[in-house]
């Protein structure tokens, strides 16, 4: 399949699919006499995985490590985890204090009707 054949059935840009080129998380495939590149079904797997990654809020220019396999890929993922772990402590925080308003709010209304 070509660039735009790949891009379409991984949901990117071609352009995502060149910037992926040159900043070394994507090879480059080999090239048809007519000159267009010539992707395979592992290269739609990889573009999926980078897709992926990239959802998890993994910029681009940190998977390196995660698409090659290299170990600090792992402290990577572990570092997303502390991060999106956190999130979900101040996410819980600010639903308690939103419910403690709601409650004040719903007293405070039935205060002022009697």
């Amino acid at each position: 399949m070509n660039s735009a054949q790949l891009a379409h059935r991984a949901g990117v840009s071609v352009c995502t699919l060149r910037h992926c080129h040159q900043i070394g998380i994507l090879a480059e495939p080999p090239r048809l006499a007519n000159g267009y590149r010539h992707y395979g079904k592992h290269d739609l797997i990889h573009v999926l995985r980078i897709k992926r990654l990239s959802a998890l809020g993994i910029p681009l220019s940190s998977m390196t490590e995660l698409v090659v396999g290299d170990t600090s890929g792992d402290e990577l993922l572990d570092k997303l985890d502390r991060e999106l772990e956190s999130a979900i402590v101040r996410l819980n925080q600010q639903r308690q204090k939103v419910s403690r308003v709601r409650s004040q709010l719903f007293v405070d209304h039935n205060a002022c009707a009697s």
